[in-house]
This record gives C-alpha cells, structure tokens and sequence, in this order.
C-alpha cells in the first residue's frame, strides 16, 4: 500500500525526446507516442536537412508501428513523389541521422521507396479536397518543381494547367535520369496519379515557339516559371564543334527515350556532376569502355558520392585532375588534348580552384566524347521585367519573382540542383499561391531547435546494423538498364523503422497514473521533469478483502516469502499483497506496481521479489517493455541439497540461513512456519 502525495511535471521546452523516462518509469505512465503528426518544440535533424521539408520521423514512426496506409498519407501530404525520391534523392535526411553517429544511419531512402511502391500497388488514394477553389493557374514546366506546384495546388482545390514541351511529362526525371536508377513506368505513375487529381497537362508546346509568355498572362491569374536548366554548357576549346562530341544531357535525353544508339567503343565524358556520372553509366550499358575527365579531385565532385563509387564498380575509369583543352580529328575518331592540373585556393563555389599545370600537356584517343560540364535555364522567352540574376529567375523567400501573380521556383531559380530541392520549392509556391488566392499574409515559420546525438541520451538503444537494401552485381549490373537497387518488404521495412531513435519526439504522460517515484526526475538528462505534491493525493493499494486468502498464502510459500513479509520497504508492501495483485490480473512488475504502489524498476533489491511471486504464480513477465526489469538472481532457498553438500560449499550454511530468515521474519510480526 502507498499514499501517493506527489506527481511528476514536464516542462516540454527542455524534453529532447530521448526517451528516457519511458525507460525508467516502472509504471508505464510515460509511454512514446503513437498518433502522428506531432506539433514539437523541437525538430530531428531529418527533418531539418529534407528538402522537400518531409515529416521523416513521423512517418518512419507509423511504418514501424505497421500503419502502412497511414505512413503514406503522411508522407503523401509533404512529399508528393516518394516513389521517386526514393530512388534518386541525394538523402540529406540520412547524412543528418543521429543514428548514423551511434551506429549506422536509418535507411530512409528504401523506406520512403517502400512507401511510394506500396500505394501504386495497393491503389491508395487522398481524399478529394473537400471544397473546390476558383483561379486560374499556369504552370510552365512539368519537371519536379512544376509536379510538386500543381499536386499541392490540387490537394488545396484548385486545378492548375501544365504546359510542357516534350510529349510526356517530369522534364529532367525523364530526360536526365537513366532508367537503371528511375524506371519510367514509376515516373508515369506518378503523373498519372496527378491526372486523376484533375491537373491538366498540355505537351508539345514550348514557351517562345508554341505561345509567348504574354498570352499565359493574359489568360491566367496566376503563372508558375518552373522550366529547369535544359541548356548544356559548352567547353569553349578548340575543336568542340566536331560531330563526335555533344553534350551528355541530349546523349541521356536520347537513350531515356528508349533508344539505343552506336557509340563506338572508346568513350570519354568530361565533368564531374550527375549529367557525367549517368552519361558514363549509360554508355557502359551500350558495350563501351568509359573515361570519365574531372579536373578536380574526387573531393570536390559535386555528383552524389554513392553515385560515383557506383560508377567506379561498373568499370568507368575517373581521371582526376585532367581537363580538355582542345579536340581534333584523328585516324579513327577524336583527339583529345588534355592538360594537367593542381588545385588552388578554393573559388567562389568554395571548392578548390583547377590550375593547368605547365608543359603537362598530353592527348588521349576515343570515339565519342560527352561533355556533362553543367546546365543552364533558357530564360530568352521570359519577358524582361521579370527579374534575373547570372542567367537564372530571381525570386524571394516566398518563390515570387516582384512581377504580380508571377511566382517561380526549381532549376530555373537554383541552376542544376536536387530533386528534393525542386519538390519543396514547389510546395511554398503552392503554399503562396493558395495564400495570393485567400488573401491571407504568408506565415513564417519559427526557427526551432534541431535535436542532435550529443542532445539524447543513447544509454538505452543497443547497437543495430542497418538493413540490407537488395542490389544487382555490379558485373550484371551493367550489362542492362534494368533498375540496380532494388525496393525492401514489410518485414524488412518495420524491422529498419524500428531502428529509428524518434529525436525530438517528447513522450506521453498520463500524470493521473503518476505514482511519484521519481525515476524519471532523476534519469532525466536535460532537467525536464520535476516533482511536485498532488492537490489529489491517493492511496494505491489491494483490498485483501476481495482475493481469495488461501491462493494468496500458496503462491507466497510457493515463492519462499512469508505472506506477511515486507517487499518494498519504501512503501512497505508485502508479499501477500504482490500475490493479491497477481491474482487480480496483474501480469507484470509494472502491472503489480500499479495496483499496489511497490516500487518495480528503481533497483535491484525490490525487483527480485516480484520476479520470484510471479514466476511462482506460474506467471513469465517476458521481456521489459522499457521498465529496468533484472533477470531473477539466485537466494539461498535456490541452492540445491545436492550443491550444498558439496564439500568445498561446507563453510556456508544454506540450510541455516534458510531458518534464521525465517525466525527474523517471525520475530517481526510474521507467521514463519
């Protein structure tokens, strides 16, 4: 029995989410939550580094509980594309995972992937908006940044109009992304899926050549500028007008669109950035040998790293500090004259700049040569009010370029950025617009705090490898453009979201089960939680009147307690009434301690005897939920006849400590028989 007369209090503005105190409470009153989303004081940094502004731990959460469908609306409702990112997104998230400092970080990317495939394959659907919305809106670019502003538009009411010049949409993830890394049947998916949401797509009709930009203002209420980086920058050496060298992106727009071109056997692509790296990739696939030209180190390679050393395990050879410095025509192909190079101080893109070295000078032979050297906006349709800066649209914090109902957003804004990047652009545009529409000022978010490792406290996590992603050979897998990584099942997919550390994600307390023993306030690293008194105070505690007194006595003597014997002296419980609670339903030290008040997790002395009454009431706790829950340890009524005659054990006297035990607890009140 106890009186409870003091209560634990949080101060949520300190909790880091580390998770503490749902490990320490032995009553289960402070549990980890399992509703998503949560409105924090604080954020994981997934979260903070996600592009795209995903709620990665909410739905990672929701996967792990295995709420499938419900990870995919939540995913669905700050990413449009997971089955897209999921594939090809650099993964901030990942690099920032808090795991990634304890052990291994959570495999978001194959999570997100998971997701996406899943809602194709199960055909799950949002709910329409509820009302629908007047404006007329244009979109002008079907890449990821002109998708993300229409599907957000969409998902508000509106049905925005998509203009685009190829005859099928998604502009760079279709034209610039080989099929072994982004199938096209998943791309098309996902613009099918923006059809049935009610956004119309106009192809075939390019800005400048098909209609001017004054016609959409003049038809619309509100345009979108989303047209990317199309244009290839070129070299500027001699010889670069050759008919064996062209730029990477038309070779990549070319084998994207199915076809399958000769391209001779000896290959160089120059440039280090993900145009070069799938230039290389693609034409090992079509039976050449690759050389890829950087003039950098592979430090200063803006390509996604995973991407590189992808490249290097299919057979393309990187030469590192080289660069062309002119190209001429040669017996059987081209030569290309190349010159050496060292690296500087670091330039205005902060990597270190490339200086030719004197008399390095040397040539190189090969068939064809791809320049994937950077991209560039086309702006020469746009008119000239619109603002601009080196060669991009200029626009504020809220996507608007100054020009009225003139908004803009991806590539064309950033030059050649990433995917995830062009989506959460998308998304404030969306977000603006709708605001533009409503007549509502733009609200700006309040910074808050990102939670990192050396803010948790990591004492109750075991280390636990990361999940294995499937993935093709590298000798098979150059042999085709089929897909090389492959997507995780639902067993897989709860087993890596379980490994997530939920950062940030302050618990749930039910302070009326509060029975005020204070472990929390006293594991609490970041001084969270603290005591107070009750204005209710209460007392916990079995009625023995209501339990059968016989079955109490029998699984008290079955454990080697006296019925009457103090359990928990700190709230002096005894055994009888341990074995009342028991017999009441309780199938756990938490349960007992809840029904009784005994203290069942703040040591080792009180946690024993609960053990013992329960495993003498035929009762396997299991494994803790969290609570600090120690395996039973051996008392002198364990020791065996057989091991306590043994000779070496004849100094201890098992048998008479068994009786002094119970003439103590008989001189104390109890009936020791």
């Amino acid at each position: 029995m106890k009186k409870i007369t003091t209560k634990a209090v949080y101060d949520f503005t300190k909790c880091t989410g580390c998770h503490t105190c749902t490990y320490v409470c032995p009553f289960y009153v402070v549990t980890n939550p399992t509703e998503r989303p949560l409105e924090k004081e604080q954020t994981p940094p997934c979260r903070n580094e996600c592009l795209s502004f995903n709620d990665v731990e909410g739905f990672v959460a929701l996967i792990g509980q295995g709420k499938f469908q419900d990870a995919w609306k939540l995913i669905k409702s700050t990413n449009p594309f997971p089955a897209i990112t999921g594939r090809v997104c650099y993964a901030h998230c990942e690099k920032s995972c808090n795991r990634a400092k304890f052990d291994e970080p959570v495999a978001i990317n194959a999570l997100e992937r998971f997701l996406g495939d899943l809602g194709h394959e199960k055909g799950w659907k949002l709910a329409p908006p509820q009302e629908k919305k007047r404006g007329k809106i244009a979109i002008i670019g079907s890449g990821p940044a002109g998708l993300s502003c229409a599907y957000y538009l969409a998902l508000g009411g509106y049905k925005p109009v998509v203009y685009e010049e190829k005859d099928a949409g998604g502009g760079m993830l279709r034209i610039g992304i080989p099929e072994y890394r982004l199938p096209k049947a998943v791309l098309d998916q996902e613009i099918e899926a923006l059809k049935e949401m009610g956004i119309e797509f106009k192809f075939g009709l390019r800005m400048g050549k098909d209609f001017a930009f004054q016609d959409i203002q003049r038809n619309y209420d509100v345009i979108f500028v989303a047209t990317g980086s199309p244009k290839s920058s070129p070299l500027n050496v001699p010889g670069e007008d050759l008919p064996q060298i062209g730029p990477g992106l038309a070779f990549l727009q070319e084998v994207n669109s199915g076809k399958r071109p000769s391209i001779g056997r000896r290959i160089a692509v120059v440039g280090g950035g993900n145009t070069a790296i799938d230039s290389a990739r693609a034409a090992l696939r079509l039976g050449a040998e690759v050389s890829l030209i950087y003039r950098r180190s592979r430090e200063e390679m803006p390509a996604n790293p995973d991407e590189i050393a992808a490249a290097e395990q299919e057979g393309v050879k990187i030469r590192f500090l080289e660069t062309p410095v002119g190209f001429a025509p040669g017996k059987d192909g081209i030569v290309m004259k190349t010159i050496r190079m060292q690296l500087g101080n670091p330039d205005a893109s902060g990597r270190r700049r490339p200086i030719p070295i004197a008399g390095s000078e040397f040539e190189l032979a090969f068939d064809r040569v791809f320049l994937g050297i950077g991209e560039n906006p086309d702006i020469s349709a746009l008119p000239q009010e619109i603002p601009k800066a080196d060669g991009k649209v200029k626009v504020d914090g809220q996507m608007f370029t100054t020009v009225p109902k003139v908004y803009s957003g991806g590539d064309v804004v950033t030059g050649p950025a990433f995917v995830s990047k062009a989506i959460g652009m998308g998304k404030r545009a969306a977000q603006t617009i709708g605001q533009y529409f409503d007549q509502t000022p733009s609200q700006t978010q309040n910074p808050v705090k990102v939670i990192l490792l050396q803010d948790m406290n990591v004492d109750y996590f075991d280390p636990c490898k990361r999940t294995d992603i499937p993935h093709k050979a590298w000798s098979e897998a150059k042999r085709d453009f089929s897909e090389v990584i492959g997507g995780i099942d639902m067993v897989r997919a709860v087993f890596e979201a379980s490994r997530c550390l939920h950062c940030a994600v302050p618990p749930v307390y039910d302070e009326s089960r509060c029975l005020g023993c204070g472990n929390c306030e006293q594991r609490c690293p970041h001084k969270a939680i603290s005591m107070v008194r009750r204005d209710d105070p209460f007392i916990v505690a079995v009625d023995m009147k209501t339990v059968d007194k016989v079955k109490v006595d029998e699984i008290c003597r079955k454990a080697r307690f006296n019925p009457e014997q103090i359990i928990c002296y700190c709230t002096e419980t005894r055994a009888e009434e341990i074995a009342a609670a028991i017999l009441k339903g309780a199938k756990n030290p938490a349960e007992i301690g809840a029904m009784t008040g005994a203290t069942s997790g703040c040591s080792v002395e009180c946690i024993q005897p609960l053990l013992r009454i329960l495993e003498a009431a035929g009762i396997d706790p299991g494994k803790a939920q969290g609570t600090q829950w120690y395996g039973r340890t051996t008392t002198v009524w364990d020791v065996s006849r057989e091991v306590a005659e043994k000779p070496q054990y004849k100094k201890f006297h098992f048998q008479d400590d068994q009786e002094l035990m119970n003439r103590v607890v008989a001189k104390e009140g109890g009936k020791a028989k």
